[in-house]
């Protein structure tokens, strides 16, 4: 919940994935593996496993109006 608050236009999913493992540590838990793909489309949001690999090492930059597919979970 608190990354999709902190969730700003100009964000890269990195930086969304980072404010979600930073929650998670912070409570206590282990974040597992996830992405964070983001796009204008549900097509382009929910994206092939490619592009969620871009969305953990470099990221995608967000911009107004993109939906952000959070798939994430921790142990």
């Amino acid at each position: 919940m608190e990354a999709m608050r902190a969730s700003r236009p100009g964000m890269t999913t990195k930086e969304i994935g980072e404010v979600t493992d930073f929650v998670y540590r912070y409570n206590g838990a282990l974040r597992l593996p996830d992405g964070h793909p983001a796009g204008r489309t549900r097509e382009e949001a929910y994206a092939p496993a490619r592009e969620e690999m871009e969305a953990r090492e470099r990221g995608t930059t967000v911009a107004a109006g993109d939906l952000i597919h959070m798939d994430t979970g921790a142990e």
